[in-house]
C-alpha cells in the first residue's frame, strides 16, 4: 500500500508543480493516474489483494469518474476553458476512479472552497486581479491528500454524508 501511495503522491506532485508553473496539467500524469486507478480497482474486484480494503468497489469508482468528469466538465464547457481547464477535468476523472463516489465530491467541494478563499485573499491583498488566472490543480491535489491517507471515512462522518446517501 505504501508503494501505491508513493506513486500517486509522485503523480500529484507533478500535477501540482506543472499547474503552478505552466498552468497546465500534463495529460500523461492524468492518464497514468487513470490507468493505475483502473488497474487497482479491477485487481481488487477480481483478486484477493492486500490493498482491496482501501480501493473503492467498481460501482463507486465508475460513479466517481462520472461525477468528477461531469462536475468539472460542465465548468469547462460553459466557460470554454477559461474558468476550468480540461486538464482539471481529466484529473478529476482519474481521482474519481481512485477514490470513488462520494469521496470525489467531497474532494472537489474542498478544492472549490479552498480555491475561492485563496482567490479572494489574493484579490483582497492586491496580489492578483479578478481577471488573473489561478490554477485549480493544486487545490484538487490538496483536497486529495486526506483521502489518500485514509481520512475519507472520518470526513464523510463529519459531514454526515453517509446518512444523506442512505436516504437516497
Amino acid at each position: 500500500m505504501l508503494g501505491i501511495r508513493f506513486t500517486v503522491l509522485s503523480v500529484l506532485a507533478v500535477v501540482l508543480l506543472a499547474d503552478l508553473r505552466y498552468f497546465i496539467i500534463p495529460d500523461t500524469a492524468s492518464l497514468g493516474l487513470f490507468v493505475l486507478a483502473s488497474f487497482l480497482v479491477l485487481a481488487a474486484a477480481r483478486f484477493s489483494v492486500p490493498w482491496a480494503s482501501v480501493i473503492p468497489p467498481i460501482e463507486e469508482a465508475i460513479l466517481g469518474a462520472i461525477f468528477g468528469a461531469t462536475l468539472l466538465g460542465v465548468f469547462a464547457l460553459v466557460s470554454r476553458g477559461t474558468w476550468m481547464g480540461w486538464g482539471d477535468v481529466k484529473l478529476a476523472t482519474a481521482l474519481g476512479v481512485l477514490l470513488g463516489f462520494p469521496d470525489v465530491l467531497l474532494l472537489l467541494a474542498f478544492a472549490f472552497m479552498a480555491g475561492a478563499v485563496v482567490g479572494l485573499v489574493l484579490v483582497g491583498t492586491k496580489r492578483r486581479a479578478m481577471q488573473d488566472l489561478l490554477p485549480f490543480g493544486p487545490f484538487i491535489v490538496l483536497g486529495t491528500l486526506p483521502f489518500l491517507f485514509g481520512f475519507g471515512p472520518a470526513i464523510e462522518r463529519f459531514f454526515g454524508l453517509q446518512d444523506f446517501l442512505d436516504i437516497l
